[in-house]
């Protein structure tokens, strides 16, 4: 039990992340899709007429309790080598996060000057260890073996939230100008997220006391010598046998493209708006291009080119929930007063972390439910771009995680980031630095595109493996952008589709 504790801390400094934002693509005025999930409005006048994102992955991952080395590469080794592991033993509650997202097929489409529309398609996965007392942090690290700082104290307020999500995401997005004149636009967009529950579980407990104690009796086992005397304890847990979606999984089809077979159902929303202030001599071209809407005439005008000094988005993101419920639901609500557990009874399979726990907490067939419901990463995103001269413009993002520390679902560290870059249609270059991981830890990270290849990190020294780290990240993909032409219209006036002009 205590090692597959430990291995989430482990796991989530060096592997796969929910974590990370992708700060070099989604600021960008070319992003498409990916910016949809900094904010929808940004797809609303977009510098891309019509945008496919045909593979992106990403991935990656924090903690602010073990720093990894460099050269470790093999995970057992840190099991087995506490030496390895350099602790950050201090009062401030330890977290550990982990997880990515892989989207495929997603598209945008630029209907008009004022209209715009995407379909996005992703899996999202995450794991996160979150309000973990420094006290159970140091018991997980070390074992209730180990006598040394462990046995014979007494923990009070212990305090520990784990939540494992995993889920498909498909959304329609509807960006449009809402507002125009001669010095600002504003946009907004709205996405509607369809959501298909593939697995959760959880582990949840706001406070227990307890204290660690040794039988003095050499002829046993050092394990079995080594006893939890547990005052009172109130745990919360569950999770989603794997047989609910092995179907859906092992045997891919185009239903399970849609999310078809899978356990959990669940609705979702993005919702944001974007000012944007123009440069002093664009307002009236800007004005001119959306007073029409396209016309069948196929000739064009030059492309489009940003006219703005600085763009503010402001956007909620992720609100909405997934709910599980079948004989595959397995919850537990558990309250447990003056019992005692032999420690090497919480020893057994990773894989079944809740049936150690039913088995030492003689957990009754009442205290079982079949239901559960997860919730979203809900964060509010703060975006400002600001075009310095030329091709070359520096945005800041702030990132503010909207969950409980309590709460059962994914949740998205808090960040605040300033990214510098080059942009042009075909190559970009950006070096977000950022105050990352929940604002404990400055990160430096780098993005480049190049034609129709991406590729980034949000802290480059970790995806490299360069000194001791707390995290990782990476991502890399492949689109196919067209970029959007100023018209040479001939129809008629925006009016008519509703934008007010001053």
């Amino acid at each position: 039990m205590r090692k597959t504790l430990l291995f989430i801390f482990i796991v989530a400094g060096i592997g796969s992340g929910q974590a990370q934002q992708m700060l070099g693509l989604t600021g960008s005025n070319y992003s498409g899709t990916h910016g949809i999930f900094l904010n929808p409005a940004s797809i609303a006048n977009s510098r891309n007429g019509f945008y496919l994102d045909l593979l992106t992955g990403q991935g990656g991952g924090a903690n602010n309790y073990l720093k990894l080395p460099l050269g470790v590469t093999n995970i057992s080794s840190f099991e087995l080598d506490k030496n390895n592991l350099d602790k950050r033993d201090n009062a401030r509650p330890k977290f550990a996060l982990t997880g990515g997202q892989i989207s495929a097929l997603s598209f945008m489409v630029k209907m008009s000057p004022v209209h715009s529309f995407a379909f996005t398609n992703r899996v999202r996965f995450g794991l996160s260890a979150n309000n973990v007392s420094n006290q159970l942090a140091n018991i997980i690290a070390e074992g209730t073996d180990n006598a040394d700082g462990i046995a014979g104290n007494t923990y009070r307020n212990i305090a520990f939230n784990m939540n494992v999500n995993a889920y498909k995401e498909t959304g329609l997005t509807y960006a449009r100008v809402v507002e125009v004149n001669k010095t600002h636009t504003l946009k907004a967009g709205l996405t509607i997220n369809r959501l298909h529950g593939i697995t959760a579980a959880y582990f949840n407990t706001k406070a227990a006391n307890f204290s660690i104690s040794e039988k003095p009796d050499p002829q046993q086992p050092t394990e079995d010598q080594t006893l939890a005397n547990i005052e009172n304890i109130d745990l919360s847990y569950g999770y989603i046998d794997p047989k609910a979606y092995e179907s859906a999984t092992e045997n891919p089809s185009l239903g399970s493209f849609f999310g078809k077979g899978l356990p959990g159902r669940g609705w979702g929303m993005n919702l944001g708006a974007t000012y944007e202030k123009l440069e002093d001599t664009a307002g009236e071209k800007l004005m001119d291009s959306l007073k029409t809407m396209y016309s069948a005439d196929k000739n064009s005008g030059k492309r489009m080119k940003n006219n703005y000094k600085y763009r503010l988005g402001v956007a909620l993101m992720d609100v909405g929930s997934i709910r599980y419920s079948g004989d595959f639901v397995k919850s537990y609500d558990i309250s447990r007063t003056n019992k005692t557990i032999v420690a090497d009874s919480l020893d057994g399979d990773a894989d079944d972390i809740a049936g150690v726990l039913n088995n030492a907490l003689d957990v009754t067939p009442g205290e079982t439910s079949n239901a559960l419901k997860t919730g979203l990463a809900t964060a509010l995103h703060v975006n400002l771009d600001y075009h310095i001269k030329g091709r070359l413009y520096v945005n800041a993002v702030w990132v503010q995680n909207l969950r409980g520390k309590n709460a059962l679902g994914m949740r998205r560290a808090s960040l605040l980031a300033i990214t510098p870059r080059l942009e042009m249609r075909w190559f970009e270059f950006a070096l977000p630095v950022a105050i990352a991981h929940n604002y404990s830890r400055v990160v430096v990270g780098a993005y480049m595109k190049l034609g129709v290849f991406h590729v980034g990190s949000d802290n480059v020294a970790g995806a490299l493996g360069l000194g001791k780290t707390y995290g990782t990240d990476a991502y890399a993909g492949v689109s196919i952008p067209v970029f959007a032409r100023n018209k040479q219209a001939k129809a008629k006036a925006v009016k008519s589709e509703g934008v007010p002009t001053r």
